[in-house]
């Protein structure tokens, strides 16, 4: 599930905005300005009721922009991520992110947030072996 949620991120982010440049990882020599960086910083999987999981995936977009005013840019950018990312649709399913929040560190905007999700696991049930069983009595 981890990899349909970036890969669905990664393609919303480019129906989006397609003049931005979209890196699946830090490159750390030369890349394109404006630019995008995807990466999953945490995920997080607690066992609830039988097979039942609680999932917890913690996203950061990073945007490097190529502007005079770079602020004006990354406010501007947050407010569209914000919009964009409220719903992720992956196999028909809408995944909703929570606890969505921005900051500019060293020049560059990460915009971070969390999808939450349940997870249903496969269980293999073993065929009972056969018994046998001996009565006696009157």
């Amino acid at each position: 599930m981890m990899n349909e949620l970036k890969s669905k991120i990664s393609t919303m982010l480019v129906e989006k905005f397609p003049a931005v440049t979209l890196y699946d990882q830090e490159l750390e020599q030369s890349f394109n300005k404006p630019c995008f960086f995807v990466q999953i910083l945490a995920s997080k999987q607690i066992k609830e009721l039988n097979r039942r999981y609680r999932c917890n995936l913690s996203f950061d977009i990073s945007y490097l922009s190529n502007k005079e005013s770079k602020n004006l840019d990354y406010f501007n950018m947050a407010d569209s991520l914000y919009k964009l990312l409220e719903y992720i649709e992956v196999d028909k399913k809408l995944y909703r992110a929570v606890n969505m929040k921005y900051e500019i560190t060293d020049g560059v905007l990460h915009f971070i947030f969390q999808v939450n999700f349940n997870l249903l696991k496969a269980f293999k049930e073993q065929d009972m072996n056969n018994l046998e069983v001996k009565v006696s009595g009157k």
